[in-house]
């Protein structure tokens, strides 16, 4: 067979087999993690990456690690920030916790640009990060939530929160029924 023949020929189907199981990011037993596929993480991948928890901490992880902890709690997203070389914090903005498709969708909400967070890096990965380009991203882990969603659930916390509920009628009245008798002692 010459080259032209082969080039007009059609794939075998194991090389569009293979081809079909590397794109969607899968090994060779063909299982994958939901959250390697929706994030496009590496699920194999045990090197070291920077993940921020937002409202927690600030730790070193894997991306195998990060898939686990994603795919036990399905309420989690991830999203990535680059890592700006020789700078000592990073601030994390709303935005940064957007998808991209959702940035399109809420780019014009009043909180987009809005601050959540500075984080200090700690100065073992901003020398590594800055001398040999390790750790090129910050992993930011978040609720999956979106600013008309967490608009409704501050609707219902404040109906459940609201002072008539806090303060009963029966608390009221054996406060005052405590005055009274101090009263009468006196």
């Amino acid at each position: 067979m010459t080259d032209g023949v082969m080039d007009s020929m059609p794939p075998s189907p194991t090389r569009t087999r293979s081809h079909t199981l590397k794109t969607w990011g899968s090994d060779s037993s063909g299982s994958s993690s939901r959250s390697a596929e929706l994030y496009h993480l590496d699920e194999a991948d045990e090197k070291p990456i920077l993940l921020y928890e937002y409202r927690g901490g600030l730790r070193t992880s894997s991306q195998k690690d990060l898939c686990s902890t994603l795919d036990r709690d399905h309420t989690r997203r991830v999203t990535t920030k680059p890592l700006p070389r020789f700078q000592s914090y990073v601030e994390i903005q709303r935005r940064d916790l957007y998808l991209g498709n959702e940035h399109d969708l809420y780019a014009d909400f009043p909180n987009y640009n809005s601050s959540l967070a500075s984080i200090q890096i700690p100065r073992q990965i901003y020398w590594n990060h800055g001398l040999f380009n390790s750790y090129p991203e910050l992993y930011i882990i978040s609720r999956e939530t979106s600013p008309s969603s967490s608009a409704a659930e501050s609707q219902e916390s404040s109906r459940r929160l609201s002072p008539s509920s806090t303060w009963s009628s029966q608390a009221g009245a054996g406060a005052v029924e405590e005055g009274k008798s101090e009263t009468a002692a006196l």
